[in-house]
């Protein structure tokens, strides 16, 4: 006689966990929980004022960490490196190369792009950011303010999601290491010595990042969900309106979560892509998009022009308050969120090669992101330019989470894009939090089983819909971006030694850094080392023993 569902449940999670990296892992979320909830003023002071030092002291650190990164990972997937497939020779991929991306950018930056679409550009071009050389709310500050949207949201962010996906797809996948973060000490340890004490304090500190990550993208798309409530109908929603919708995403999640990832996130993302790109279909055919696509153009010109300036610029001698709020901010947001889209990447990625997974996220990812923001922040900087809506003062009035709405309203059958793009937001969330809650579970389990049980998952919701609310509650998104560096600063020192380590690996099953003198010495080098990045029997199929 078998007990009840909820009972095997419960039993599925006690057999399952790690048990110091749950318990710890909870411990210290309930921590934060408890002194947000008790001590709200206090905490949120603590909160701003680390940041602050952080900020002030390790911009530097930050900018550095995500150039380099990205110089690396585009170098692996033009190298042979590249070609390394993620499992057995003749292993298909479990998705199809549509869907894989589709779930990428659904449990990535979605809920983060519908959010900051229009609200970034006009922010830039209200207060200049500091390397455009033009007056606030001028023709000049809107091509600056597409200049820096699109490098914030260009090819740096999406490199933040392969620091650990990308390791660890090839620990897991070709190497059988377990799906946790704390493997990524396979080239220093072996895969049999990951067992030690102190890699469970990695595997902690991933999993609180994680949560901290989880917890901002959550934050800002339900407080985009609350404004538009307000601004659009003038539902107000308070304190317990917060919860309530918390809830209402714990019921989306969790039957997403019975459903498994090939019925549940695979169909919520699909229908997210879809319904995201005819919005984006709309607004261009409905707006000036001949302006659009010029601004655009000079915006990408200026961002590939300035890019590495953009890249390393730290404000020296000036402080680092626009950077810290702005690009540093990106960083560690993306940074603390690598454990869990690292996860659930890696977790995805059996059956293709290391340069489909790059491909994917960083020159895939960037390709269907840019579009949005050129559009949507386009679109919002020639309303306002032009007069004909005062979308500054609707800001002003309302917070930056307004910023599209006022914009859908301008497109013919207004009312029913408004309400498109409330079911967009929403449908956003339940992705990023079903995936979040995928990617914690397999953190804190004890061989990192790739199908947690539903338990592990409810906890990790509760938990992050907890936190959710209580930091909307005492500071809006003000407090959620003082907190992601904070909580992003671990995985950011983390993720040097990852890359290192990860480039050793490489190098010594595929010598490519390091090859013989005589090789590159001869006229023909370059030749030589371009014909041996092409696909063969020999480079895309070897053995996992030899790696």
């Amino acid at each position: 006689m078998t007990g009840s569902p909820i009972r095997d449940e419960i039993t599925n999670l006690y057999d399952e966990i790690d048990t110091p990296v749950f318990a710890i892992g909870v411990f210290l979320t309930g921590v934060l929980v408890s002194a947000l909830a008790f001590y709200p003023k206090a905490s949120s002071t603590v909160i701003e004022n680390v940041n602050k030092v952080i900020t002030t002291n390790l911009s530097w650190y930050f900018q550095g960490l995500i150039f380099a990164l990205v110089i690396f990972f585009l170098f692996v997937m033009i190298s042979p490196w590249g070609e390394i497939k993620l499992g057995k020779p003749d292993e298909p991929p479990e998705f199809s190369y549509g869907s894989y991306i589709m779930m990428v950018f659904a449990a990535t930056f979605g809920a983060g792009i519908v959010f900051w679409g229009a609200a970034e550009t006009l922010s830039h071009y209200e207060t200049v950011p500091p390397l455009v050389n033009a007056q606030p709310q001028s023709v000049g500050a809107m091509i600056g303010a597409m200049q820096y949207t699109m490098f914030h949201w260009g090819i740096s962010p999406w490199v933040n999601h392969m620091i650990l996906s990308v390791p660890l797809a090839y620990y897991v996948h070709r190497k059988d290491a377990p799906m946790k973060p704390s493997s990524v000490f396979v080239p220093i340890l072996g895969v049999n010595n990951l067992d030690k004490t102190w890699l469970k304090v990695v595997d902690v500190i991933a999993v609180v990042a994680a949560a901290g990550g989880a917890t901002v993208t959550v934050g800002l798309a339900a407080q985009q969900f609350i404004t538009g409530l307000s601004y659009n109908y003038g539902v107000s929603v308070g304190d317990f309106g917060i919860i309530a919708l918390v809830t209402g995403l714990t019921v989306g999640y969790t039957a997403s979560a019975v459903l498994g990832i090939e019925k549940g996130i695979k169909r919520v993302s699909t229908f997210n892509v879809v319904l995201f790109l005819f919005i984006l279909v709309c607004i261009l055919v409905f707006s000036p998009f001949a302006s659009i696509f010029n601004l655009g153009t000079a915006g990408i010109g200026k961002y590939i022009a300035n890019f590495v300036d953009m890249s390393l610029y730290v404000n020296v001698g000036g402080g680092q308050s626009w950077v810290g709020s702005w690009t540093v901010f990106y960083w560690a947001w993306w940074i603390s969120f690598a454990p869990m889209t690292g996860i659930f990447i890696a977790r995805i990625s059996r059956g293709r090669t290391l340069k489909q997974v790059i491909f994917g996220a960083m020159v895939g990812g960037t390709a269907a992101t840019l579009p949005w923001f050129v559009t949507m922040g386009g679109y919002s900087m020639l309303l306002q330019h032009s007069g004909q809506v005062d979308l500054l003062s609707i800001i002003d009035s309302y917070g930056i989470s307004v910023a599209t709405y006022p914009i859908l309203a301008q497109l013919p059958f207004g009312e029913l894009f408004v309400v498109l793009f409330l079911l967009l937001v929403f449908t956003f969330l339940i992705t990023t939090i079903d995936s979040a809650t995928i990617s914690l579970a397999i953190l804190t389990t004890s061989g990192g089983t790739q199908h947690p049980s539903i338990a592990n998952r409810f906890v990790w919701g509760a938990i992050i819909g907890l936190l959710t609310s209580l930091l909307l509650v005492i500071g809006g998104v003000g407090i959620l971006q003082n907190f992601t560096i904070i909580a992003g600063l671990p995985m950011a020192l983390l993720a040097l030694v990852t890359v290192v380590g990860f480039a050793y690996q490489l190098e010594k099953s595929r010598p490519v850094l390091l090859t013989r003198e005589e090789d590159w010495g001869s006229s023909n080098a370059l030749v030589n080392w371009v014909s041996s990045a092409k696909p063969s029997q020999s480079n895309s199929d070897k053995s996992t023993d030899n790696d």
